[in-house]
C-alpha cells in the first residue's frame, strides 16, 4: 500500500500543479476570481506590470490614481489581459487590451483617469459564464 502511495502522489501533485499557456484559457469563466486566477498561473509570452508606492497614491493635482497595481499579460504581444487591483481593495480584469493602450495607463501619473477615457468603456471585460447561461 505504501508503495502505490508512493508511486501515485508525484502523479496527484503534478496534476494539482498544472500550469497553462494562454493558449488554453477558455472563452468564458464562472466567475472574475476563476478568471484572475487562471490567467495568473498561464504562462504568456509577454508580462509586464507596475505598483505605485504609498506616497505616490496621494490625489495631487499631478497624480489621480484609484488604480494602484496592475498586471499584463499577451499571448501575441499585440493584445492582452489587464488586471488590476484599486485603491478600495478589489481587483479586476479586462480582456484584448491593447498593448499601446497597457502601455499609456503604465507610463501615465494619472491612471485612474487614463483607464476611464480609453479602456473603461471602449475594451471589453470577461464573459462570465453563469451569468450569460441565466
Amino acid at each position: 500500500m505504501n508503495r502505490l502511495v508512493a508511486l501515485l502522489l508525484p502523479l496527484i501533485l503534478a496534476a494539482s500543479c498544472h500550469s497553462y499557456t494562454c493558449k488554453d484559457l477558455p472563452d468564458g469563466f464562472d466567475s472574475v476570481d476563476e478568471a484572475i486566477q487562471r490567467v495568473k498561473s498561464s504562462t504568456f509570452n509577454y508580462t509586464d506590470k507596475f505598483t505605485l508606492s504609498d506616497t505616490s497614491l496621494a490625489f495631487t493635482a499631478d497624480v489621480v490614481s484609484w488604480i494602484t497595481s496592475a498586471n499584463y499579460y499577451s499571448c501575441d504581444g499585440r493584445k492582452g489581459y489587464l488586471i488590476y487591483h484599486v485603491s478600495r481593495g478589489s481587483d479586476y480584469i479586462r480582456i484584448d487590451i491593447p498593448i499601446e493602450l497597457w502601455k499609456g495607463l503604465k507610463d501615465t501619473s494619472a491612471k485612474g483617469p487614463y483607464y476611464d477615457r480609453y479602456i473603461k468603456d471602449k475594451c471589453s471585460g470577461i464573459t462570465i459564464i453563469k451569468e450569460v447561461n441565466k
